[in-house]
């Protein structure tokens, strides 16, 4: 294969438009993911390239395979798609190093901040007179600077903090112009945006947050 003049023309044009592409898709990773999901945005750069020309490899072999039935050059043309996706990873493996590193450089530099822990105080009302038993329901929830009230939500929502019983809408927290809603869920309670915009409440300037159960048949329940 590397003896063909043509082959080697096909491998340099994959390998250049390999590294482009996960140029591009290391781009497209802002340097807050790059710094929080470092794992999960190399896999993203790094497989895009190889993943894009696998999926063409496979829609061509579909179409050729029923246009000329019985035929072996489109398994020759899907296996050859192959080859030069695991070639691609050449490329694509130091481009997502290098492109993921500017990133992640760049979004620690510019937010410095970001790296300082700060405690959330959440306290939450009882749900049933047993649960009064155990009240005040106290909890404290480790965060970043650069968290949101969006953020801190997730993290409850995720928690086991919130009981969710069979009958409930829901629960409430509020801060600043922001309102949110965690509901009860398949695995765990997903949030809502009912007020404002819970992405530009930074969770820092509200140390403390109260969680409101919202009964069924409550007035003002969540829709």
């Amino acid at each position: 294969m590397f003896s063909d003049p043509e082959a080697l023309v096909i491998v340099a044009g994959s390998l250049a438009i390999a590294a482009l592409v996960t140029w591009i898709a290391a781009r497209l990773v802002g340097p807050r993911m790059a710094t929080r999901h470092p794992v999960l945005s190399r896999l993203v750069a790094a497989l895009a390239a190889p993943a894009i020309a696998l999926a063409c490899g496979i829609v061509l072999f579909r179409i050729d395979s029923a246009a000329h039935p019985g035929a072996d050059w489109p398994a020759m043309g899907l296996a050859g798609t192959i080859l030069i996706s695991q070639i691609m990873l050449v490329a694509t493996i130091p481009t997502t190093w290098l492109a993921l590193r500017r990133r992640r450089s760049a979004g620690s530099g510019a937010a410095q901040p970001s790296t300082i822990t700060i405690t959330i105080a959440m306290t939450r009302d009882s749900v049933c007179m047993a649960d009064d038993v155990y009240a005040p329901h106290d909890e404290t929830f480790a965060v970043t600077a650069a968290d949101t009230l969006a953020d801190v939500a997730a993290r409850v929502a995720g928690s086991s903090y919130l009981p969710m019983p069979s009958d409930a809408w829901g629960w409430t927290i509020e801060a600043g112009d922001a309102v949110v809603a965690i509901r009860p869920g398949f695995l765990r309670g997903r949030v809502a945006t009912l007020r404002g915009d819970p992405d530009a409440v930074m969770a820092r300037d509200h140390p403390a947050l109260t969680a409101l159960y919202v009964r069924p048949g409550r007035a003002g329940e969540m829709p």
